[in-house]
Order: C-alpha cells, then sequence, then structure tokens
C-alpha cells in the first residue's frame, strides 16, 4: 500500500498554495502528488506522476483518491481538477476511475519540444465524488432490453464512457448518428437493430447489433456501451450472453465483432466470451467471430 507521509489532514490549510505529497512503497519513493490552490479558493488543482515500474499497479490511483478526499473533508475546496495531455490515456485511467469527469479540450494549453498541444481538462466535485463512492457495484438483480423512442431516449442520451476509453467505444452522439444514417459497405447500407440496457430500471447502457441481411451474412455487434457509473458490474457479460444466445435461438452459426488494441481496449473482455481474431481488419480495428 501507498504511504503518505506527508499528514493530508493539514494540506492547504495554512495558507499555502502548494503542497507536495511523496507516494512511497516498501521504503522506495515511486512517485508524487502535486496541489496548488489559490489563497481562498474553492478550487484546487492536481498533478501527479508515477515511475515506469510502479504504473499500472494503482498505487497513483490511490494516492490522488486519498488526496482528493482530504481536501474535501479538511478544506473548503469544492472541485478539484486535474490536466493532462488529450493522448494521455494512462493518466486518464488514473483519475477517471475517482471520480472526475472530462470536461473538454483546453487548445494549445502547453508548449512541449517547440510546439503546442492540447490538454484534456477534467474535474470532480463534492457532489461528483460523493457519487462515485456511493455507486452501486453489485449485480443488477434484471437487465432488460428497451425500445428507444422520444419519451425513453433521453435518459440513453447522456450516457458516457470514460474519456480514455472512447477511442474504443463511441460516444452516445455517435451511435445515434449510426443508428439513424447507417453507413454503405459496397453499395448496400447495414440494418441496425438496437435497443436501451436497463438495470433493475436504470438506463445503464446501448446495444446495437447489425442484423443479418443477404449483403451481411452474418450479424454483427456494432456498439456496446455500459456508463462509466455502472461498469464493473458484469453487466456488459450478461448482455453479451443474452445476445449469444438469442443469436443462436435465430438460427444464426457465427457472431462478428471487432475491437481496437491499446489502454482501454474491449479486446480482453471479448476474448474472454469466446470471440477469436480472424486475421481480417474492419476500419483498422480486429475482427474477431464466436462461432454459434
Amino acid at each position: 500500500m501507498p504511504i503518505l507521509p506527508i499528514s493530508t489532514e493539514r494540506l492547504l490549510l495554512r495558507g499555502e498554495t502548494a503542497a507536495r505529497i511523496v507516494i512511497e512503497h516498501e521504503g522506495a519513493d515511486i512517485g508524487e502528488v502535486e496541489v496548488r490552490r489559490e489563497k481562498g479558493a474553492t478550487q484546487a488543482e492536481i498533478n501527479f506522476s508515477i515511475v515506469p515500474s510502479a504504473q499500472r499497479r494503482k498505487f497513483a490511483g490511490e494516492a490522488v483518491g486519498a488526496t482528493v478526499d482530504a481536501l474535501f473533508a479538511n478544506t473548503g475546496v469544492n472541485r478539484v481538477a486535474a490536466m493532462v495531455d488529450d493522448k494521455n490515456t494512462p493518466a486518464m485511467a488514473v483519475i477517471e476511475p475517482l471520480g472526475f469527469r472530462f470536461e473538454g479540450i483546453i487548445r494549445q494549453a502547453a508548449r512541449v519540444d517547440d510546439h503546442w498541444v492540447d490538454r484534456a481538462q477534467f474535474a470532480v466535485v463534492r457532489e461528483d465524488r460523493a457519487a462515485w463512492l456511493s455507486r452501486s457495484r453489485t449485480p443488477p438483480e434484471r437487465i432488460e432490453f428497451v425500445e428507444l423512442v422520444h419519451e425513453t431516449v433521453r435518459a440513453y442520451a447522456n450516457l458516457t464512457t470514460h474519456r480514455f476509453q472512447e477511442e474504443f467505444v463511441a460516444p452516445m452522439a455517435a451511435s445515434f448518428r449510426h443508428a439513424l444514417l447507417p453507413e454503405a459497405v459496397n453499395g448496400t447500407r447495414a440494418v441496425p437493430w438496437f435497443r436501451g440496457i436497463e438495470a433493475d430500471g436504470v438506463p445503464v447502457g446501448f446495444l446495437m447489433i447489425a442484423t443479418a441481411t443477404d449483403a451481411f451474412p452474418y450479424p454483427y455487434v456494432w456498439r456496446l456501451l455500459i456508463d462509466r457509473l455502472h461498469q464493473r458490474r458484469g453487466i456488459g457479460k450478461r448482455v453479451m450472453a443474452t445476445v449469444i444466445n438469442d443469436m443462436r435461438a435465430q438460427g444464426h452459426s457465427r457472431l462478428d465483432l471487432s475491437w481496437g488494441e491499446g489502454p482501454g481496449s474491449p479486446a480482453a473482455f471479448y476474448r474472454s466470451l469466446g470471440f477469436v481474431p480472424t486475421g481480417n481488419m474492419i476500419d483498422d480495428e480486429i475482427e474477431a467471430v464466436l462461432n454459434l
């Protein structure tokens, strides 16, 4: 477990505008969390770094989370912001699972190696952190597919993944656009079937399948999005089990999908369900199939 040797109880309480928290593990310094706050301000800014050998071991997330909680509990801070390089998905994967929300891109926010780079702005407010810590983490009792109509669509339109996952899971706006205006392949347009995913009466996800046609002989899982607040509850696995069983019942012999590679990729999830890469690519993604 990381050790925070600088007491977070006194963090920025005595008029300090900056504090540095060293992250230690087994007697070695493995990183740090830096906090900045203008005197009297209700917002603080946070940065962190961790040595390569300690990355992907949850040390940074634990240290940043503890710092955020201390700021909310012991100071007048109501909002903690973090700015990272828009291509730095590992950093996003540290802060987003703590309740930080993506707020937008700050264009040309920093100069690096004689050129300007964009930064992604994230923040968590006191209510966000409380909601994140109190979110349900247990598997739902009931999962249902809901037809999307005018009266129900708004709640599903507001579903979001983490920012670092958007490279692999399209935002809802893109999914709705593709459902309304499906692309054509070799002159033939896909036929989308889509539903909202409801867990114990709460909208939690979105599913879209390109149905089998003469031009596309196998059904294709086009979209599967589980909202950031409801991930890691086993919902995606249960949705896919239902889809697989339904495809078998309809007499299909194969189910197709594709994935991209990189941090945040769903590749391991789909492989665990039995999907196997074919060696072909679909729009720069790896095609995979499950024989039914």
